[in-house]
């Protein structure tokens, strides 16, 4: 296992709930990833902050968790994240896991700072729970023919 060192640059309020939040493991988050940044969004009910990692190589992330793609962002998932504090405003990022839809399931990114295990390769379609075939009852499929034949369907002047 190789080590991972991944720096978050976050301004959290300098109050009592930010420190006893920074200081649970498993903190809930958004992580967006795309056009280089790697973007951490914690909001309510905790904190709305978003902080940002200064250096990553997406490769290491990519092997983790399957990057999603057609948008913005690569990686666009539910995550949660153990913070230890660095300097002001910078935090070393202990444990981070992705949660995915297409697998689906928790990915481990980062546990006790070494990179986690190597994602599977791409779910098929097919495989995938989340992929659900459009089904028609036989009533719709029958009710939809005529639209599909180009008829009026209650018998009226289509205009």
């Amino acid at each position: 296992m190789r080590q991972a060192l991944l720096i978050l640059k976050a301004q959290f309020p300098k109050d009592y709930f930010a420190r006893e939040l920074n200081s649970l493991p498993h903190i809930p988050c958004v992580c967006r990833i795309g056009g280089g940044r790697f973007l951490v969004e914690f909001s309510e009910p905790l904190i709305e902050v978003e902080g940002e990692v200064l250096e990553f190589d997406i490769s290491d992330i990519d092997r983790c968790a399957p990057a999603g793609g057609g948008g913005e962002y690569i990686h666009y998932s539910f995550a949660t994240i153990t913070l230890i504090p660095e300097k002001e405003d910078l935090f070393v990022v202990r444990d981070l896991s992705f949660f995915k839809g297409v697998a689906p399931g928790w990915f481990s990114i980062i546990k006790d700072g070494f990179w986690g295990a190597w994602a599977p390769g791409p779910v098929e379609e097919s495989q995938s729970p989340v992929f659900v075939k459009e089904r028609q009852s036989k009533r719709r499929k029958r009710l939809l023919e005529p639209l599909k034949r180009g008829e009026d369907v209650d018998g009226g002047d289509p205009a």
